[in-house]
């Protein structure tokens, strides 16, 4: 394992297996191999469990079990690492045995066959039947929503519209599921039967809820393509005032007039979330300052942990502001006095909470950031996929050591992943043994998205490139990383496994179309790839050797873009030049290194917002780091780092200073013009400028310690 060969040391539990047969060293190279997460090892261990009936935990028909569930995890999760004959005969060799040990005793049993039908042979129409076979006699004893899920699916796909509708008809007798609503009415279409008819069916097995309503809908769409007036009048008299309806109509907007939406909810009283609704969905009468102005009063009389829909008209206003290229300083604090003052109303509101984050984040104002996110009370496998909001760049951002950032809550989230790694295979052992084969695939998957996340890995390599900013050993940082690569590349994984929510900001948000508010969260796959192999990198400059797992992944990564597109895809200026210094270091031995180093003081420079910490430290972390290179003997370009440090450090002071100012101006303009007129229309007060300053101040300290 230190040498990076955990293959190998699998390797030595199947020799010893073959020479010495025994349960209890097959048992131990399936736990070893589940350790690992190596699937293809643990099914072959599985498969040779099931020979030692006499002696085994449990009845050698179990293993089989045991062996298909890890020979999907391997085709759903580490295909990359399979031969072309092992694809073609481990779904045989799966198929082959379980259906030796028919007839299946329990639904688990059931429902491990249907994931390897679902897997392996969703096109074949015989085993597929066979699947459907053994579910439909276990309907009329119990609704399984595996069950649900593979009938619905698959008898879909058969064309069977009989069987579907005759088994919707039984699931809907014991839930209320809109899937199988939709299933439904799309089988008795096909079968003859009319709208109104299932529609009553609907009707009587789930009664007037949220699905039987929103049904209305759907019957139209399969039935004639469009929304009639009717069935959305149905629809909207329960739930024009409910959270769900903006949610729920989006998805048939395009078939829904604006006029036929607009003049049905005019039937009902309209209400704040009736008018947020409206809102969302682009049917109002109103602007987002006088929705507010209708319905603020009802901030001062609702619970205090609740929150209020009246963030949906504070959010169009800000967005409308921060929302376009290169937001104004201006803008951006007057976007913070608009949220800063409805958070102090509406203090658990996340919606607003989140936004306030991203702009102290675009800000550089990382201390704000902070307090905020501490608010949200981020726990759990919240903390994979929303620490990106504060978490990204870090280093370059807000490198204070012993702030509770990352004195407190950095150690505190990483947790996540080294107690459920640690934790997942026993939990995950326990699940084999006690026959829960529904979850297993499910907790593998956990332990994918956490073993491989982009977030736990981002965060990382800015550790890693803090160390080197704060003259910290970082071996044992190092090792991690390694390991980490090592497992990485044993599993096939080609990519990171990005978790992170961006819908928070926005329904619609994806981290390919990002605004430039959000700027600095914006990390790519590629990203935290160029960051391993830069500190790799640097770790193997001082000897002067190449080696083979880094210049594969380079060689990779600049195969099918430019060595200058794919920098320029993924980092910011600065970054680009950092990686190219290491890069031409650890590849050409430091030929570019003089005019790279030139660079500094013509091009590369920032004196707004989050760039100018970003830029500063980027630069001070890279010379820094070549400072302390033995390797590089030319005394003129050592004399060239050092004064290109010295030449940061003087004008850091000035660059803080102007930025301080500017806060004050930006501040100040919140006194006068459109920006009071506003902000009186709200009933806002405008923000100060002290907090802005404190907070800068604090960066600035964290920054001069450096």
């Amino acid at each position: 394992m230190e040498l990076g060969r955990s293959e190998e040391a699998l390797h030595v539990y199947e020799k010893a297996n073959f020479k010495y047969p025994s349960y209890n060293l097959v048992s131990q190279w399936f736990a070893k191999a589940l350790e690992d997460f190596n699937y293809g090892r643990m099914g072959t261990a599985s498969g040779q469990m099931a020979r030692f009936e006499d002696v085994s935990n449990l009845p050698s028909r179990e293993y089989y079990f045991w062996q298909a569930l890890c020979i999907v995890a391997q085709f759903k999760f580490q295909k990359y690492t399979m031969s072309e004959q092992e694809t073609k005969i481990l779904p045989q060799l799966v198929y082959k045995n379980l259906c030796n040990i028919r007839p299946f005793q329990t639904n688990q049993e059931i429902i491990v066959f249907g994931f390897v039908i679902e897997e392996f042979f969703f096109s074949d129409k015989e085993k597929v039947e066979e699947l459907i076979n053994l579910i439909i006699p276990e309907l009329s004893k119990s609704v399984d929503l595996y069950f649900k899920n593979f009938l619905v699916k698959f008898l879909d796909q058969l064309g069977n519209y009989q069987l579907l509708f005759e088994s919707c008809h039984t699931i809907l007798k014991s839930i209320d599921d809109f899937e199988v609503i939709k299933s439904l009415l799309k089988a008795g279409k096909e079968l003859g039967r009319t709208k109104i008819e299932l529609f009553e069916i609907i009707d009587s097995f789930v009664g007037d809820s949220r699905n039987s309503r929103l049904g209305r809908l759907e019957g139209d769409l399969i039935f004639n393509d469009e929304i009639t007036e009717a069935s959305l009048f149905h629809y909207t008299e329960k739930l024009h005032n409910k959270p769900c309806f903006a949610v729920d109509i989006s998805y048939y907007k395009t078939k829904i007039p604006d006029e036929l939406l607009k003049k049905v909810m005019s039937n009902f009283d309209s209400d704040l979330i009736h008018d947020a609704n409206v809102f969302a969905l682009s049917v109002h009468d109103l602007d987002s300052v006088q929705y507010f102005s209708k319905h603020k009063e009802t901030l001062a009389n609702k619970s205090k942990t609740d929150y209020s829909k009246c963030s949906t008209f504070i959010l169009d206003i800000v967005k409308g502001r921060i929302f376009g290229k290169n937001p104004t300083l201006n803008d951006l604090v007057l976007s913070l006095t608009i949220l800063e003052n409805y958070q102090q109303q509406d203090p658990y509101n996340f919606d607003t909470c989140v936004w306030l984050i991203a702009i102290y984040i675009y800000l550089g104002l990382i201390p704000l950031a902070y307090s905020h996110y501490e608010n949200l009370k981020i726990k759990n496998v919240q903390c994979d996929s929303l620490d990106y909001m504060i978490y990204s760049r870090f280093s370059s951002l807000f490198p204070a050591k012993q702030h509770d950032l990352l004195n407190k809550t950095f150690e505190e989230h990483n947790k996540l992943y080294t107690n459920s790694l640690t934790n997942l295979p026993q939990f995950i052992k326990i699940a084999f043994e006690r026959k829960s084969y529904s979850k297993i695939i499910g907790m593998l998957q956990f332990r994918e998205q956490l073993e491989h996340s982009l977030v736990r890995w981002m965060k990382t390599c800015d550790l890693a490139q803090l160390r080197r900013l704060s003259n910290d050993k970082r071996a044992q940082l190092l090792k991690i990383m390694h390991q980490g690569w090592e497992t990485r590349k044993l599993t096939g994984a080609t990519e990171w496994s990005d978790n992170r929510d961006w819908t928070i900001f926005e329904k619609n948000m994806k981290s390919s179309e990002l605004p430039d508010i959000l700027s600095p969260m914006n990390i790519r796959n590629e990203w935290v790839t160029l960051n391993f192999l830069k500190e790799f990198m640097i770790e193997a400059i001082p000897s002067g050797k190449q080696l083979e797992h880094i210049d594969t992944e380079l060689e990779k990564l600049f195969s099918e873009q430019t060595f200058e597109s794919v920098l320029t895809e993924n980092f910011t200026s600065v970054e680009s030049w950092s990686f190219k210094i290491f890069y031409d270091l650890y590849k050409n031995d430091g030929k570019e290194l003089r005019k790279l180093l030139e660079e500094v003081a013509t091009t590369l420079s920032d004196t707004t917002a989050w760039k100018m910490t970003h830029y500063y430290l980027i630069q001070l972390s890279t010379l820094k780091t070549l400072d302390n290179f033995k390797r590089i003997k030319d005394t003129k370009i050592k004399q060239l780092i050092k004064e290109n440090i010295q030449r940061l450090r003087t004008s850091s002071d000035l660059k803080f200073k102007n930025y301080s100012s500017q806060l004050s101006k930006a501040s100040e303009n919140l006194k006068k013009g459109s920006n009071l007129e506003l902000l009186e229309a709200l009933g806002y007060d405008p923000l100060g400028a002290s907090g802005l300053h404190a907070a800068l101040l604090t960066v600035q300290k964290a920054v001069k310690n450096l």
